[in-house]
């Protein structure tokens, strides 16, 4: 930006070409001064005797309607106004008079309270309503609205009544400028400053396997192999039930009772055949558990805490549940863990245990590769620059609104403002088009989009546990189903 502000120094009583209007074909182009005009400068006033013609008060003339800036030590209604002159040969001026006071400003869209004040003002003839039409930057004393206003005469040297201020078409301006283009459309023409946004969305990390662990840290390596890859021995109560049938899986523990006296004693692990036994018929064998050593079972059951102890916790994004409530994230995990058969039962030779891998979440641990992060979360604004435009609308009939057709083009004119390039300079051909448009430029989005499930894509639950269970609403109607986190993992950024 050439200033910090981003506009133009502010330069007052400079006259541009631009500046100037020409009109004609009104009875106040070519009227006779009353001579009752008298001033500082000449008693009889500056119109006194005008004549007609060049240098007089003949039809045609040019017309300066700029701001005039003055504290009045009266009444604050004094305090400036914009003031008008007109001259037919650009060496003699004749002065029409404070045609719009200050006063009269009032902001309509903020309610701001004055005072106001008015730059570089602009008038046209509208040949529809038969007025004179003045459009204007206005702005209070911190420079804080960059606002327009519109008043309208029916005389040319006013006085103008106040109409309204807004911003056109949304856009705050200290330059612009109304015109009718070569095609006869009446058109406003403005720069405008606008913040150009860069969208990207926000980077996601990806999960990193971890092993299973007890909560000293140290590995559980049964559980994470089960938690990895499902394997139906460490998922079958039953898997030790000859040894169960045979006391096998209790320590060593036999003893003799003397059937007289009940006394009891200990048998040691037998070592050969000479090995201490019961005396028959004076003592019977007890046998309370024949393990040496003792076989114990690998099932891994979902109700003992140290098997669900340790979650997955590798990136932020990542929320688990325990290891007991993925077990029932499907319908088969839902079960009574001894398939309803008694430890005895000798049913169980020929039971046949089923793979519960594809009903269940058990296996909410699978070994994943490792990705890079994707760029699928929220869209973020990463970059922004100022940039300064230029638009031109097409004016209502009455010349008081926009008609929301418009052209913007992103650019600067070193030539100076819209008064010199367009009217001085013969308007570079500017139009506003055909179409409704909008002076909004929308944020540049990259190729990448927001993932619809980027918040909940590596959640094992969302408010309660299990309430993304194969059987839960979430997973049958919305598909938002339990998570083991490879099944999560894709190529690319999706």
């Amino acid at each position: 930006l050439k200033y910090p502000t981003g506009d133009y120094k502010t330069s007052q009583g400079e006259l541009r070409a631009g500046s100037l209007v020409y009109l004609e074909n009104n009875q106040r182009a070519w009227k006779t001064p009353s001579g009752r005009s008298a001033t500082l400068v000449n008693d009889n006033g500056l119109w006194f005797s005008a004549k007609d013609g060049p240098q007089g008060a003949g039809d045609g003339r040019l017309f300066w309607y700029t701001e005039y800036d003055f504290n009045s030590t009266i009444s604050p209604t004094l305090n400036g106004g914009v003031a008008a002159c007109s001259t037919q040969d650009l060496n003699t001026w004749r002065f029409e008079g404070i045609v719009f006071h200050y006063t009269n400003l009032s902001d309509l869209v903020l309610g701001n309270e004055g005072p106001f004040y008015i730059e570089r003002p602009k008038v046209l003839f509208n040949p529809k309503t038969k007025e004179y039409v003045m459009w204007a930057a206005m702005d209070n004393n911190n420079r804080e609205l960059a606002m327009n206003s519109i008043m309208s005469s029916p005389y040319i040297d006013g006085p103008f009544l106040f109409k309204r201020s807004f911003y056109p078409d949304g856009n705050s301006t200290r330059d612009q400028v109304i015109f009718v283009n070569d095609e006869n459309i009446p058109a406003l023409g403005r720069t405008y400053y606008q913040t150009i946004e860069f969208v990207l969305p926000e980077a996601m990390m990806q999960p990193t396997w971890e092993s299973a662990k007890f909560s000293s840290g140290e590995t559980n390596f049964r559980s994470n192999y089960h938690r990895a890859n499902y394997h139906e021995g460490y998922d079958y109560y039953h898997d030790i039930y000859n040894q169960r049938w045979r006391k096998e899986d209790i320590p060593w523990s036999v003893k003799c009772v003397d059937r007289l006296t009940g006394v009891e004693r200990d048998i040691p692990v037998p070592t050969d055949a000479n090995s201490d036994t019961c005396k028959d018929p004076e003592e019977y064998k007890v046998v309370i558990g024949q393990g040496v050593p003792e076989v114990s079972s690998k099932f891994v059951s979902p109700n003992e805490s140290a098997n669900s102890w340790w979650m997955p916790t590798s990136v932020p994004d990542v929320q688990a549940q325990s290891w007991s409530s993925n077990y029932r994230d499907g319908y088969c995990g839902i079960r009574n863990l001894e398939d309803s058969m008694d430890e005895l039962d000798p049913a169980i030779d020929d039971y046949d245990p089923p793979d519960r891998s594809k009903c269940s979440n058990i296996a909410d641990n699978p070994v994943t590769s490792k990705l890079q992060d994707k760029l699928i979360g929220v869209q973020r604004v990463i970059a922004s620059r100022r940039a300064k435009f230029m638009a031109v609308s097409e004016l209502t009939d009455d010349y008081m609104d926009t008609t929301g057709i418009l052209q913007s083009f992103e650019g600067e004119f070193d030539a100076g403002n819209l008064i010199s390039m367009i009217i001085n300079m013969g308007q570079f051909g500017f139009s506003p088009g055909k179409q409704i448009k909008s002076t909004f430029s929308p944020p540049y989005m990259s190729e990448f989009n927001t993932a619809v499930d980027y918040k909940t894509r590596f959640r094992q639950y969302i408010r309660n546990f299990n309430d993304r269970a194969a059987y839960s609403l979430a997973c049958v109607l919305d598909g938002v189903c339990p998570v083991n986190f490879k099944d999560q993992l894709t190529d690319g950024h999706v």
